[in-house]
């Protein structure tokens, strides 16, 4: 059947089931193409905060306790791979789940294992919105100081979750706790 003004035409003229069926599929695929455009990820770079405390263990403890280190800043690395276990993230996601206004100061804590790289997502309908991910310290810990101002979080309510990755390993750990912004 080839498209012209006539079948268009024939189309059009049948049943009115016919045509509210068409329009219906119309609509339904114009939607889900909106969603699919729109839906946005961003990603958002703080300064960095990690704590660089070091833990001392005696030496016989430490000669047969297994390695598991990060790389060392001068570039040297301590271990010969990443561990093939990612621990799930955990630590205090948002330091506050009800901030009165949208400049208070926030603290994410992520805890996982060392050497793993950590991110934090805030979602809220098709919009997710991250801090960047940070390798963890030798404790395997990182910290984001942020304002949800400056994460553009809009008001409402956004589900909060940390991903932890080392490797091709990655694991996620979502708060219990909304974060809701007024």
């Amino acid at each position: 059947m080839r498209i012209n003004r006539a079948n268009i035409k024939r189309f059009f003229k049948r049943p009115a089931k016919t045509g509210l069926i068409f329009i219906v599929l119309l609509v339904l695929l114009g939607g889900g193409y909106w969603h699919f455009v729109h839906k946005t990820v961003r990603v958002v770079q703080l300064p960095a905060k990690t704590t660089t405390e070091k833990i001392s263990t005696p030496s016989s403890a430490a000669s047969s306790a297994p390695s598991q280190k990060a790389a060392s800043p001068q570039g040297g690395s301590a271990a010969s791979a990443a561990p093939t276990d990612v621990t799930a993230p955990s630590g205090s996601f948002v330091s506050n789940h009800q901030p009165s206004t949208t400049a208070d100061q926030e603290q994410s804590l992520c805890s996982t294992t060392i050497v793993a790289k950590c991110s934090i997502s805030f979602t809220k309908g098709s919009s997710v919105i991250k801090l960047e991910a940070q390798q963890t310290d030798d404790n395997g810990s990182t910290t984001w100081d942020w304002t949800p101002s400056q994460l553009g979080l809009s008001s409402g309510s956004w589900s909060v979750s940390a991903t932890a990755t080392a490797g091709s390993n990655s694991a996620t750990t979502t708060d219990p706790r909304a974060l809701d912004i007024p």
